[in-house]
């Protein structure tokens, strides 16, 4: 039927369906899944989380990357700053994507941010802003 190899395997699987069917696997404990979990999922691993030390979220934990990005010092220099003076207003600013973040934003699209929706309170969304970097 699927030619080749692929004909010996379902032999093999088919001959051993009974066998298999009455085979009981071992069931882990919560505390086991958990010991798995903390020792190979990326965010179970304690140590790739540290504490913030600034901002709104202070005391939460987050990856080490992004906490070194929300507490690195500012690439723009602050006297060169005019915040009484605003160039642009968005309602929603995409950073980054390539085609999919130029893309209207999905949860845009679905409403997600809609208050009937239990999202956002407010106007419509309207006004965007889309922001990358030029290769």
């Amino acid at each position: 039927m699927y030619g080749n190899y692929l004909d010996d395997a379902a032999k093999i699987v088919a001959e051993k369906r009974e066998e298999n069917l009455k085979f009981e696997h071992a069931r882990l404990t919560a505390e086991e899944k958990d010991d798995i979990l903390k020792e190979y999922h990326p965010d179970r691993i304690s140590e790739q989380f540290v504490e913030l030390k600034i901002g709104p979220n202070k005391g939460e934990k987050a990856p080490i990357e992004l906490a070194a990005m929300l507490e690195a010092k500012p690439r723009l220099a602050p006297e060169k700053i005019d915040l009484n003076h605003i160039d642009y207003e968005a309602d929603v600013l995409v950073i980054g994507g390539g085609g999919a973040g130029e893309r209207k934003p999905r949860f845009e699209v679905e409403g997600f941010l809609a208050p009937k929706n239990g999202g956002l309170r407010g106007p419509p969304l309207k006004r965007r802003i889309y922001v990358r970097k030029l290769s």
